[in-house]
């Protein structure tokens, strides 16, 4: 009888050790498992790039002249870079008709900023490409000013034909209403021996350049 209860109290503690011993290797496994883990690299969270910069906008002032015989014809512009530094849009521009004497201001005109489809602002449609002073046939004398608008129609290039005292007489821009007038100086302003100044203003609207 002895002999079986040590059987039984042997058989015990062997199976008691071998709990034991399995708790223990299983908290050994969870404990390299945790320590597996944490050591492993970690994968960065993805960071959203950076939204870009909003371009600057910049006003320059512009400013040419063109003198003829006993006048001064002055172009004066405040324009910014707000869809192209290659072809400003302005929010103000004047043409003035200056007395080359004494710099009194005989004629001027000033051109009216208005808001077009794609506009976010009050913008100055017409643009000067170049002026020129010519005498007409008969000797009188005229300022042709070659305009555009930066478009590309039958209608985004024309002429205006200002008197001497800087009044503007005639365009050639309404194609239904053509005037003689315009049309022969215009053709004068073309001939070298009626021109008596010209300036060309192909960068006036340009960054940087005049």
């Amino acid at each position: 009888m002895n002999h079986t209860i040590s059987c039984r109290l042997a058989a015990i503690l062997c199976a008691c050790m071998l709990a034991a011993c399995s708790d223990k290797h299983a908290e050994q496994s969870a404990a390299a498992s945790a320590s597996l883990a944490a050591s492993a690299p970690t994968k960065p969270a993805a960071v959203a790039p950076a939204p870009a910069p909003a371009p600057t906008t910049t006003e320059y002032v512009k400013h040419a002249e063109l003198d003829c015989d006993n006048r001064k014809i002055v172009l004066d512009a405040t324009c910014s870079n707000l869809y192209s530094p290659e072809l400003m849009v302005c929010s103000r521009q004047s043409l003035t008709v200056l007395d080359n004497a004494n710099g009194e201001e005989i004629g001027k005109r000033e051109f009216r900023p208005s808001k077009h489809d794609g506009d976010t602002r009050a913008v100055v449609e017409e643009k000067i490409g170049a002026l020129s002073c010519t005498r007409s046939t008969s000797g009188e004398r005229y300022i042709v000013a070659e305009m555009f608008n930066g478009g590309n129609c039958e209608q985004c290039e024309w002429n205006e034909v200002y008197d001497w005292q800087g009044k503007l007489v005639g365009s050639s821009r309404d194609r239904s209403k053509r005037s003689k007038l315009v049309a022969d100086l215009v053709s004068t302003s073309r001939n070298a021996e009626h021109v008596i100044g010209r300036s060309e203003l192909e960068h006036f609207y340009s960054v940087g350049k005049q």
